[in-house]
């Protein structure tokens, strides 16, 4: 690629022309839970594969978008990325089914600015328990709203049920706002514009241009947080692949990427949207020869 420096205004022109004009369609939920095991499939992942039906519901596992940052670099734990995707989410939907869930469930009630985004599944015979979590963080998100704590028996499939009416209740009064770069979807998004655009990128440039772009243009977007997760958020949706190219490593969008990308560009009720794309395209080209 050469000069990364003057591939700037190309991606300056794919972030107002193209990513500024899209608008969020989706729910995405943060679901806690138990992990499955060989024996026992946890309630979340039973949760997971009723609601993932839904095209306009995404689930989000902290594990799924974090275990490569918690394996590379030891100065993260999972609770403080997991508050990391609590920030970038709509809801925090919590199953509360182990020890684990508990500790989640006390830690994002006891934070102000996400508390209001959490949902609890407890099941009914803990109902008038007198113990902390009942009198403690159930109580509390009750007092709040108290539609966000749902009680199920042993059946989870009504209790996910119930669960997945509330989201698309949530996302038929949501307001239609714009993508962030601040936020692991919309950089997801962002970064899969890029690649639509300039067709592959080498791996390592793609570092170096995302990084670069988000320090020039937001005050707010941390490249450490996001970038990795906003990768593994691609790859989940098979939205891009990696590809060996001679001596190099490249990433590409794959055909459900490059249909992902008109889909969202032909709903922005752009006029001409598909000469604001080619123009775009048309400048990246003259970028590479010129």
């Amino acid at each position: 690629m050469g000069n990364i420096d003057k591939y700037q205004k190309n991606l300056k022109q794919i972030y107002e022309q193209l990513f500024k004009k899209i608008g969020q369609n989706t729910l995405d939920i943060f679901l806690c839970g138990g992990a499955s095991s060989k024996e026992w499939q946890s309630s979340r992942d039973i949760i997971r594969k009723i609601i993932e039906k839904e095209k306009t519901i995404r689930i989000l596992y902290p594990e799924e978008l974090f275990m490569d940052m918690l394996n590379q670099q030891k100065k993260y734990n999972l609770l403080q990325l997991e508050k990391v995707l609590a920030e970038n989410v709509d809801y925090i939907c919590i199953v509360c089914e182990s020890v684990g869930s508990y500790v989640e469930l006390g830690a994002f009630t006891s934070i102000n600015e996400i508390v209001d985004k959490v949902i609890a599944l407890v099941q009914t015979q803990y109902k008038n328990d007198e113990s902390f979590i009942m009198l403690g963080p159930i109580k509390y998100i009750k007092q709040r709203n108290p539609q966000k704590v749902i009680y199920y028996n042993k059946c989870i499939d009504e209790a996910a049920e119930v669960l997945k009416n509330n989201f698309n209740i949530l996302l038929k009064d949501k307001k239609r706002e714009r993508y962030q770069l601040d936020n692991i979807v919309g950089l997801h998004y962002y970064i899969l514009l890029v690649l639509f655009i300039f067709d592959y990128i080498n791996v390592n440039d793609l570092i170096m241009l995302i990084r670069q772009f988000l320090d020039n243009n937001s005050e707010t977007a941390n490249f450490e947080y996001l970038y990795l997760p906003a990768l593994k958020l691609l790859y989940k949706e098979r939205l891009i692949e990696k590809i060996k190219m001679k001596d190099k490593n490249i990433y590409k969008p794959t055909h459900k990427g490059v249909e992902m990308c008109y889909n969202m560009l032909y709903s922005t009720h752009v006029n001409n949207i598909d000469f604001v794309i080619d123009k775009v395209k048309l400048a990246y080209l003259q970028n590479c020869y010129y």
